[in-house]
C-alpha cells in the first residue's frame, strides 16, 4: 500500500473527518477508506492526457501545443521572470503553512 503526506487547512480536515467517520463509521481506517474513495474519484474526473488528445483532435486541433501558441503574447515579461516570480509566490505560502503548522503545534 502506498502512503501520502497532505498538507490541508484545519478547517477542510476536521469536515473530512467528520463526513468520514459519519459515513464508514467510528473504526480504525475509516478516513483512509474516504480518502482512497475520494482520490480514485478526482482521478478519474480529471481524465488522462490521452483523453485530452482526443478531445482535442474532435474539436479539430491536430497539435494543442500550437492551438496555444501565442496565448500570453500581451505578457511583457520573460520566461525566466515569471518562473523567478512564481518561486517567489510559492515560497511565500509555504512560509505561510509552515508557520501556521509551528504556531499550532
Amino acid at each position: 500500500m502506498g502512503q501520502l503526506k497532505v498538507i490541508i487547512s484545519d478547517e477542510a480536515e476536521r469536515g473530512f473527518r467528520k463526513a468520514s467517520m459519519e459515513r464508514f463509521g467510528y473504526q480504525k481506517g475509516s478516513i483512509s477508506h474516504a480518502a482512497e474513495i475520494a482520490l480514485k474519484s478526482w482521478a478519474d474526473s480529471s481524465g488522462s492526457m490521452e483523453e485530452a488528445r482526443k478531445m482535442a483532435a474532435g474539436m479539430g486541433i491536430s497539435n494543442p501545443i500550437e492551438a496555444i501558441k501565442g496565448m500570453l503574447r500581451h505578457v511583457k515579461k520573460s520566461a525566466k521572470d515569471l518562473r523567478h516570480e512564481a518561486h517567489t509566490i510559492r515560497a511565500d505560502r509555504w512560509r505561510h503553512v509552515s508557520y501556521r503548522r509551528k504556531r499550532l503545534s
